[in-house]
């Protein structure tokens, strides 16, 4: 570099820019500045679950990418996203398109999936032998990935959704789409009646955002310092290991409907803090099995 002609120890290894590790994911990327997990492990329910779909095979669709903003926070509108209980009164076009008596949960390290079952008529996948929904006509797989990634494989292909926040009252939501089979696009739109829960992605984010901006407004956030936020983690703590050795611990979740949002609020309480209950834990691991089979 012109000007360093006998600088002393340059260039050394601390000069170079840092690399990131990459990964790539039939296609997608993945990258982190600090990575403490495994992606792989993260993302191996995906392709055990999934092994009969190409997901290399989809491509990007540019007209189908959308950015959206609106003011909530961020964990709000994944909280919507996590339980299946609000479709029926908020969504009457995806409703109509799914069985909701058989919408399910399934939980796994670090994420979860929600299975949507298709009505008669609309479009769905028909999984292969050995596949454990064979026989079932699938809606959607909705896969959701701590803290706020979502995978949303429908008959046509992937939408991918990235929630940012921006602000402690103002997120983001990406989402970009790849497209498999586009004779699966209903009409070439992929809207109507039977183009399935993956026929009408614009209205259906709508109608979420509308439902999140009104929990915000009863429900409005300002900066809390550190200290403050770990002195009230501690305190909860305190209140949950005191009414679990008492035995008057109660589960304030909804079995059918919460346990993908239960397992989310574990989650980043034990990312943001190494001293979780196990006892609230197991007490509330019991409601939890009743949905979905599994501790």
């Amino acid at each position: 570099m012109p000007g360093f002609e006998g600088a002393c120890e340059f260039p050394s290894a601390r000069d170079h820019l840092p690399e990131l590790p990459l990964h790539d994911w039939h296609g997608h990327l993945f990258t982190a500045i600090h990575a403490h997990e495994s992606i792989d492990a993260l993302l191996a329910p995906i392709d055990e679950r999934l092994p009969w779909l190409d997901i290399a095979g989809l491509r990007p669709d540019p007209a189908r990418a959308r950015s959206f903003e609106f003011d909530a926070h961020w964990a709000l509108y994944v909280e919507n996203y996590l339980e299946g209980l609000h479709i029926p009164f908020l969504h009457p076009g995806l409703n109509a398109a799914l069985d909701i008596g058989s919408y399910r949960y399934e939980l796994f390290e670090r994420g979860n999936l929600q299975l949507a079952l298709a009505r008669d008529g609309e479009l769905a996948f028909e999984p292969p032998v050995g596949s454990p929904e064979h026989g079932q006509r699938i809606a959607a797989y909705y896969f959701w990935l701590w803290p706020n990634l979502m995978l949303n494989f429908y008959p046509w292909g992937l939408s991918v959704n990235l929630v940012l926040p921006l602000s402690p009252a103002r997120t983001r939501v990406i989402f970009r789409s790849f497209v498999g089979d586009e004779s699966r696009l209903v009409g070439g739109t992929g809207t109507g009646p039977g183009a399935g829960a993956g026929g009408a992605l614009d209205p259906v984010e709508m109608e979420d955002e509308a439902a999140v901006i009104a929990v915000q407004r009863g429900y409005p956030f300002a900066p809390v310092p550190w200290r403050a936020l770990f002195a009230g983690a501690r305190a909860w703590r305190a209140s949950v290991s005191s009414a679990a050795r008492g035995g008057g611990l109660t589960c304030r979740y909804l079995p059918a409907y919460d346990v993908a949002t239960h397992e989310r609020n574990g989650w980043t309480l034990t990312r943001f803090s190494r001293h979780w209950v196990t006892r609230h834990a197991e007490s509330c691991s019991t409601c939890c099995a009743r949905a979905t089979g599994k501790r």
